[in-house]
Order: C-alpha cells, then structure tokens, then sequence
C-alpha cells in the first residue's frame, strides 16, 4: 500500500514536469532580442527600434536625475529613496507585452541595464527584487493557481451534470441532484497551461472515484462548491510548486543569457606598467616622453570612450593613484620647464602637456551644456518632469516646502531662484502655479513680493 502511494506521488510530479508549458526557449530569445536592440541603441541612438519609448525613458530617467541632483542636491528628500531601480520599473506601462514570456523577458532587460549603468552583475537577488519580475510572477502563479481549480472543477461539475460542457467530456456521467450557486466560477475557457487532459488519461479511475463519493454526499450549494474545489486541489495541488520551480529556470536563463564579454582593454594597463619599467631600466632620458604618450592616451580614452559608472576598475584606478599622481608631476614639470638649461622643445611640450591636463578636467564641461532642459524640450512632456516638480517643490520633505513652513524665507527664495535658474520657459510654466499655491496656503505672499520677477 505505501508503495502505490509513493508510486503515485512520483507519477503525479512527473506528469506535471512533462505538462508544464512555460516555454523557457522563449524567455531566453526574447530576452537576448531585448538586449542586443539595447545593445544597438548604444551604439546608434537614431536607429528606429521597436523599443523606442523605452529608450526615450531611459533617456528621460536621466535627464530628471541630472536636474534633481543640481536643484536640490543627491540626498532622497522623501520617505523611501527612489533608485533607478524604481524608475526603470516605471517603464513598464508604457509597454504592451503578448505572453508573459515577454514580461518575464522584459523585466530582465531592466535588470540588464540597471547593471550595466552601475558596472555590476546580475545576480538572482537582483532579479527578485525587480518589480516587474515580481508581477509577472506573481500574475503567473495566480493564473496557474486560478486555472488549475477552474479546469478541474469543470471536469468535476461535466461529470455530475451540473454543467452542459467541459473542456474534457470523456469521463464517467454521475446521477447527482445537487445544485451550484455560481456555476460560472466552474466553468473553463482558453487554452490550458497544463495538458490536464493527460493527467485525467492517466489518473481516470482515481479522480472518476472522487466524483463518485461527491455524487454520494447529497451536498448541494456553497457546501458542494466547497468539496469540488478540495477535490480539485488534491488532484493539482502539485502545479504550483511546479510553477514556482521553473520561474527558478527563468532566473538562471536571464543570468546565463546575459554574461558580458571580458573587457581586454583592461590589459592596457598591463601594457603601461611593461612600458614604464623598460624605459627606467633601459631609456631613462626618454621616460618623460613616455609618460606624455600613455598621458595623452588616456586623455583620448576618457574624451571618447570611458564611462565612469560602467568601468569601476577604471574608476577605482583614477580616483585613488593615477589623477593624484599626474597632476602633481605634471605641476612640478611645469615650473621645471621654465628652469635654465631647458630646450625651447621641450619647454613647449611641458606646456601643451599642462594645458592638455587642465582642458581634462573642463572636458565634462561641454556635454553638460547639452543636458540643459532648454535643449531637451521633450522632457517637460514627460512623466518624470512631475517626478521633479514633487521631489523640488511638492513633497513636503523638498527643500523648499520645509524653507516656507519653518518660515526661512530667505532661504526659500534661494531654493526658487536655483530651481527656476535651470529650468526652460516651459518647465518655469508648469511650476509657477504650483510653488503660487504653496505660498498662498501659507499665507505669505507678501515675503515673496518679487515673485514674478524671479520665474522669468
């Protein structure tokens, strides 16, 4: 007897291994799909792509970080710090998705670019804390949940002749005079994710015995309601740890699918230490001359190529040695150029060197006029310039809000002329009405006579 029972218990699982229809091959190729169009974007941000109001967030997403941290600093002036994370989730509703394949697809691009902006790796810990990850498991598990009772309670009701049709009639008909009060709750529509119809072939005589003893009890209305569902569950009661056992797959799919190649352009550093021992040991007069090289090289790399946030050994290496190190020797050459006995030559090299050196740190400089919101005109029409309207002026934990309340005027007007300093005339527009009416509510008008003036 308790053979048959482990026997069946095994047979049971292995049915809803070989039946389960989340189809993982399409996870994993709409989720490479995703990536290689982010990919491409990167590399050509005109290019039309199908994902182009994603991209146009991520864009947006940025822009609004960009101005919050310049209006009212990098601190979260709100209860519950809002990461990238939260706006990359965000994007999400203004995508369609055809199967929740998609979905699960998508929710790792999201994944895949909030690594990518921060150099890290994905990992399974990231991926559960994505909040469209977690919808659309959580949607997946109801659905299977759902599906499971209404199929069964179906076949279940067919077989009683509480129903007309079923999605599975070839079972045993039971007289039965009991009544449902909501038989449209038993009654099954679509596609099934599971091939119940093979588990009913395997386990007829089982279930068909369960039916027999319902067909007995002489239950009717919520009571009978209530023992077709208890006899629904122990049927499937196995589909939905199946179901969380492959969102399990689903996760490693999106970690192995999304290993990045090695970065060999690391290795120049390889190169650099090689470089400079040999000139120490063998051409020492020449060393400066190196140094210039491998300085303009880097110049070059981190005009063009670098990425601060993405390459963090990079970063690491700049940040603790290489900046300090070049500018203090590159300082002391300066002077050293304007010493006696030195060539008209190499005087100019010094120089045009330094000045070089100095432009680095300026170069930023010039991108950074290209974020201004005056030559990002889409920004104002997006969700995210009401993202910094409260974080700069509505949330009662802005800078603003807590100048008026405690009554620093001073200090509110300092917050408003530095808000409105880099808005465009139709973010100071969109603003205006809502900073009159904090200023109205409290009563204060007359602190902030020049109001007007100070939006234009």
């Amino acid at each position: 007897m308790k053979k048959s029972i482990i026997f069946m218990i095994l047979f049971i699982l292995l049915v809803f291994t070989v039946c389960f229809a989340m189809d993982d091959a399409r996870v994993k190729s709409e989720y490479i799909s995703y990536i290689q169009k982010y990919e491409m974007f990167l590399a050509d941000s005109s290019q039309e792509s199908e994902l182009k109001s994603f991209f146009d967030e991520i864009k947006d997403i940025g822009l609004y970080r960009f101005y919050r941290n310049i209006m009212v600093g990098t601190a979260d002036y709100t209860d519950v710090p809002q990461g990238v994370q939260r706006y990359l989730s965000d994007t999400s509703s203004s995508q369609v998705f055809e199967s929740i394949e998609q979905k699960l697809a998508f929710a790792g691009l999201l994944c895949y670019v909030q690594t990518d902006l921060s150099g890290q790796t994905i990992t399974s810990e990231i991926i559960r804390s994505q909040r469209v990850f977690n919808d659309a498991t959580s949607e997946y598990l109801r659905s299977v949940d759902d599906e499971r009772f209404t199929y069964f309670g179906n076949v279940i009701a067919y077989s009683l002749g509480l129903i007309e049709s079923s999605p599975y009639t070839d079972i045993k008909k039971f007289s039965f005079s009991g009544k449902l009060e909501s038989p449209e709750y038993f009654t099954f529509t679509g596609e099934p994710i599971f091939d119940y119809a093979k588990i009913i072939k395997e386990e007829k005589q089982r279930i068909e015995e369960s039916i027999r003893k319902i067909s007995e009890s002489g239950l009717t209305g919520s009571d009978l309601e209530f023992e077709i569902d208890r006899a629904s569950d122990a049927i499937s009661s196995h589909a939905v740890e199946k179901a969380k056992s492959d969102i399990d797959s689903v996760i490693t799919i999106l970690i192995e699918s999304a290993v990045r190649g090695r970065d060999y352009f690391l290795l120049r550093y390889i190169v650099y230490v090689a470089a400079i021992i040999i000139f120490l040991i063998f051409f020492k007069k020449i060393f400066k001359y190196l140094l210039a090289v491998i300085f303009t090289s880097e110049f070059l790399v981190v005009l063009f190529t670098f990425n601060f946030s993405e390459d963090v050994i990079s970063s690491f290496i700049y940040g603790s040695f290489i900046i300090v190190a070049v500018v203090i020797y590159f300082v002391f050459m300066l002077f050293r150029s304007f010493g006696k006995g030195v060539s008209v030559f190499s005087r100019m090299v010094n120089i045009i060197i330094f000045v070089c050196l100095v432009l680095l740190f300026f170069t930023p400089y010039v991108y950074v006029r290209d974020l201004g919101m005056v030559r990002n005109i889409d920004f104002c029409d997006s969700k995210y310039s009401t993202y910094l309207l409260n974080d700069t002026v509505l949330s009662k934990n802005s800078l603003l809000f807590k100048a008026i309340q405690k009554g620093d005027y001073d200090s509110a007007k300092r917050q408003i002329s530095r808000i409105v300093s880099y808005g465009s005339p139709q973010y100071k527009e969109f603003i205006k009405p809502h900073i009159q009416k904090i200023i109205s509510d409290y009563n204060v008008g007359d602190k902030f006579a020049n109001f007007e003036r100070d939006l234009n």
